[in-house]
């Protein structure tokens, strides 16, 4: 997939003026209204979220020049032209390429099958096949172009994918200076399948303009392009989890206005929802399955490997090395301290007074693993 096009329409845009780009993966207007169209909870290919931003024109440090929104839909059936061409006015400028008359606005069409490293190896443990094409390196290009010119970029999969297995697998690259810059995974990276009401508030990112101006002397001598352009900046929770710094989170919420504030809550709650759900539908059920297995070893034992689908895929891909192994006990020292991790966040968001390892101890206490899920509860 060749996004030239879209890096030479960016570096044409003023300098002075913030740049977003959105990549939809399985924008295809499928779900309509009884009236033919898309209601905003379904609009794939320009969610609220994005709407509002185009619409609100104080995304430039002089408050002049609005913002300069780049969308790119990827879907092998995408509509030609692309739905959204009936409610925003835009020419088509060559094939599968659209934008307003004020370049505000440019949309670009790739009609393909794709997928990224982490569906690979999804798809390796399952031993099936992925279709189409591999755009991991794509992305990654795009997420170093978009930091060398001071882009923000959005990125969501709606074919029912885990689109969290990606934003993982990027989280050390992009480390802690950009993940709120450069985002994967909608609604705090919820495994919510091909539709989930886009219209609610953990759809939308609390948002924050930093300009070039309010950057240290010594990091504007670093960065000559794109010098002026300010940063549409993205208040997000896995910037702080990825690298293990949850302490910084309450001086960044400073950062945001006090009418974001909601919306980082719902982003924190639905972090909190998450752990909970998988506790008590996945994590304790892979447990179960280690503890009977070490206490009571069987020669034909096989976990069920849909379960680990929840995991960071390098984690599922050791994890099913030990197994192979037959070293459960090295297995499950390493699930345990995952498992401590995300209730440490858990904790954390939750402001209770324990740790994550108090936590999961006390709900393994019971002699019988199929009690835990009644100690959980407890918690959470």
């Amino acid at each position: 997939m060749n996004l030239n096009n879209l890096k030479t329409a960016i570096l044409k845009v003023p300098a002075e003026q913030a740049v977003f780009i959105y990549v939809g993966v399985g924008t295809f207007a499928g779900l309509r209204n009884a009236e033919g169209g898309l209601d905003q909870q379904n609009y794939h290919q320009f969610p609220p979220f994005l709407q509002g931003l185009y619409t609100c024109n104080t995304y430039s440090c002089n408050n002049n020049k609005q913002l300069a929104l780049f969308l790119v839909l990827i879907d092998p059936i995408q509509e030609n032209p692309p739905y959204l061409t009936r409610d925003f006015p835009l020419l088509e400028t060559n094939p599968d390429e659209y934008k307003n008359e004020s370049n505000t606005l440019q949309v670009f069409v790739f009609r393909a099958d794709v997928y990224t490293e982490p569906d690979r190896l999804i798809h390796e443990q399952n031993q099936t096949q992925p279709r189409g094409a591999d755009i991991t390196e794509t992305l990654r290009d795009l997420n170093n172009f978009a930091i060398a010119n001071r882009a923000s970029l959005l990125y969501h999969d709606f074919t029912g994918r885990r689109t969290a297995a990606l934003a993982e697998y990027f989280d050390q690259e992009l480390n802690n200076e950009h993940l709120d810059q450069i985002v994967y995974a909608m609604s705090a990276r919820e495994d919510h399948g091909c539709y989930f009401d886009l219209s609610q508030p953990t759809a939308f990112f609390p948002v924050r303009l930093e300009c070039a101006a309010a950057l240290e002397p010594a990091a504007l001598a670093l960065e000559p392009a794109a010098l002026a352009r300010p940063i549409i900046k993205m208040f997000n929770y896995y910037k702080f989890i990825a690298n293990n710094s949850l302490i910084e989170i309450a001086e960044e919420r400073l950062k945001f206005t006090v009418e974001m504030h909601s919306l980082i809550d719902a982003q924190r709650d639905q972090i909190i929802r998450d752990i909970s759900q998988r506790f008590k539908e996945v994590y304790m059920a892979i447990l179960r399955q280690l503890y009977k297995q070490i206490l009571e070893p069987q020669d034909d034992f096989t976990p069920v490997w849909s379960l680990y689908n929840s995991f960071p895929v390098g984690l599922t891909t050791i994890c099913k090395e030990l197994a192979e192994q037959r070293d459960y006990n090295l297995l499950s020292d390493i699930l345990l301290e995952f498992l401590i991790y995300q209730l440490d966040i858990f904790i954390f968001l939750k402001q209770l007074d324990l740790s994550g390892e108090n936590m999961l101890n006390f709900i393994m206490a019971d002699e019988d693993p199929y009690k835990w899920s009644n100690n959980i509860n407890l918690f959470m």
